[in-house]
């Protein structure tokens, strides 16, 4: 099977796995796309990425340069998703041209926050804890029969 390099193919499953990509490998693409001669589709037939990203970085790079090519792990307050919201509704921007704008890497954050303002107004926009809930404790309740001084007395200093 023909495969790019960052894309992954299990002969059993037959299922393919697709990996971040890294940002020398985003500025590669980038920078041909950049180029007048050479479209964007034929790009993302070049190196066997969607287009649709392709248009992802290339709004990011001209927003934020390099650094927006980078890795980024943030979370995000209610107040901030609340003002990327507002922008976007104020100004007309598309779900893609705020997520430029305000630097936001997951795709499908916007409109996710979208729905939960609608559903929920800005209350449902707080950052929801992850894992496990803590378990609860339980009140010790019959495990000492004798009180602590009665059973203090059978011991002699």
């Amino acid at each position: 099977m023909n495969c790019t390099p960052k894309v992954g193919h299990h002969p059993t499953f037959g299922v393919f796995l697709m990996a971040k990509y890294d940002e020398s490998f985003k500025l590669r693409v980038i920078q041909q796309c950049l180029r007048e001669d050479i479209s964007q589709g034929e790009v993302a037939r070049q190196y066997g990425v969607d287009v649709s990203t392709i248009r992802q970085w290339l709004a990011t790079y001209r927003q934020h340069g390099v650094s927006g090519l980078r890795k980024k792990y943030s979370h995000h307050s209610a107040a901030f998703k609340r003002e990327v919201l507002e922008r976007m509704w104020r100004d007309g921007l598309s779900q893609r041209q705020a997520a430029a704008l305000f630097d936001i890497r997951e795709r499908s954050a916007i409109g996710r926050w979208e729905r939960q303002y609608h559903s929920g107004g800005l209350t449902a926009l707080e950052p929801q804890r992850k894992g496990r809930r803590p378990m609860r404790l339980k009140p010790c309740t019959g495990m000492l029969k004798t009180p602590w001084p009665k059973m203090l007395d059978h011991y002699t200093i």
